[in-house]
């Protein structure tokens, strides 16, 4: 019975990721039953969690604040570190739809902490990008890109391509603050290039958000101007991006010409393959 009930976990996500929300909140919810006729805590907050994070996909917040309330306590009574540092960080969703950003940087500090502990460097990548969007969102545009360059040079150490494209559409976001609206249509480019090539969906909020992004720089742009900058960076070595934005003090793993491995599908929780672990 364990077994089925993470086997209906991982198919959940897998319709997660697939967009097709009905079926992962059937799997999900079959998921759970089993977990908790097993007494399992922590997959009981593993699943809670999902459905927490499906629900504020679909925009309905209550629900997914009660999910994720419930997944949090249940990962705490568990003693599970790694838990407790996914969940903190889908918590701060709706802290940042109330703008309290002060509130969602000590969450997403404490989830680092954690993920430091733990030694989960996908998480830790995760939750730098996340503080950069946090910065970005209060203003703090230099702070949002140096944790942002922190967060891209990990995610390709690890080959975190769902990562790294996150990385390069914000980035891109960035360079349209600095007002250079023609790199960051190359930024914007470059991600959809690498989504495009991994096979990877957006969920319809995010999708909606790159949309919306791609056109605010169209609308800054000459038409012939932006075809040419989206060519680029569609075209454009996936190492320059990496290299340009590379820390002074990170070291260069790309110099050793490592492949990157292929992105890890699943979601951060406990029941992540380690071999790998996200916004």
């Amino acid at each position: 019975m364990p077994a089925r009930a993470q086997l209906l976990y991982w198919a959940g996500y897998l319709a997660y990721y697939q967009n097709d929300y009905e079926r992962a909140e059937a799997l999900f919810s079959e998921s759970l039953e089993l977990y908790r006729s097993l007494g399992d805590k922590r997959g009981i907050g593993a699943v809670q969690g999902a459905l927490g994070r499906m629900a504020y996909d679909r925009e309905k917040w209550q629900r997914g604040r009660e999910l994720q309330e419930e997944s949090l306590r249940h990962f705490r009574e568990a003693g599970d570190a790694w838990g407790i540092a996914w969940c903190l960080g889908l918590v701060v969703r709706e802290v940042l739809l109330k703008q309290d950003y002060n509130q969602a940087t000590r969450l997403l500090q404490e989830s680092l902490r954690l993920r430091r502990t733990l030694g989960d460097d996908r998480g830790i990548a995760w939750a730098l990008h996340q503080l950069g969007l946090v910065a970005r969102a209060s203003g703090k545009s230099k702070r949002a890109k140096a944790h942002m360059i922190k967060a891209l040079s990990l995610r390709a150490r690890l080959g975190d391509k769902r990562g790294i494209a996150s990385s390069l559409h914000d980035l891109g976001n960035i360079a349209l603050d600095e007002g250079d609206p023609a790199r960051a249509t190359q930024l914007f480019a470059a991600a959809e290039s690498l989504r495009d090539a991994i096979g990877a969906h957006l969920p319809p909020q995010e999708r909606i958000a790159c949309e919306r992004d791609v056109s605010r720089v169209r609308d800054l742009l000459e038409d012939m101007k932006f075809r040419q900058m989206w060519a680029q960076g569609r075209e454009m070595a996936l190492g320059t991006w990496v290299q340009d934005y590379r820390p002074p003090d990170a070291p260069r793993p790309w110099s050793r010409r490592r492949p990157l491995g292929p992105s890890h599908a699943g979601p951060e929780c406990f029941h992540e393959v380690r071999e790998t672990s996200a916004e």
